[in-house]
């Protein structure tokens, strides 16, 4: 196992500072960087096995980097630094995510689920009363035979 100088997110913090342009960056970009910069990092003999290594650590650098406070995952999976953005461009307000429509057509729909339950169990106990009553015999019959 190689040993790196930093963790990955400090290296892909790195990445995005120095950018020319700023705006969010496609987390391959930013993958790419960060594999850039680890190779420059580590010892001439761990050269050959660095992008083995990395690749084995993209799904932890991914939830690292989701949970570190530094950076934010804006749309299409486009990563920017916290400190370049203004309340505005990352705040969501509760209000805009969740609607009375969206709660509405969710009680729609289990209403209906529960209805069409109902419906199969009223059809499957008719079934049941037919099927019941096919091989019925009458006891009468039975006490005189």
């Amino acid at each position: 196992m190689i040993t790196f100088k930093k963790s990955l997110v400090d290296y892909a913090i790195e990445v995005l500072k120095e950018r020319k342009k700023i705006e969010p960056m496609p987390f391959k970009d930013l993958w790419e960087g960060v594999n850039v910069k680890v190779e420059n990092d580590v010892s001439p003999e761990d050269k050959p096995l660095v992008r083995k290594e990395l690749d084995t650590l993209i799904g932890r650098f991914y939830t690292n980097l989701s949970l570190d406070g530094r950076t934010i995952n804006m749309l299409n999976n486009r990563w920017e630094l916290r400190e370049n953005l203004k309340y505005d461009d990352i705040h969501v307000d509760i209000n805009d995510a969740y609607s009375d429509d969206d709660y509405d057509d969710d009680e729609e729909s289990e209403e209906e689920e529960e209805s069409e339950d109902e419906d199969e169990e009223e059809k499957e106990g008719e079934e049941f009363d037919e099927k019941s009553h096919e091989n019925e015999v009458d006891p009468d019959e039975l006490i005189k035979g």
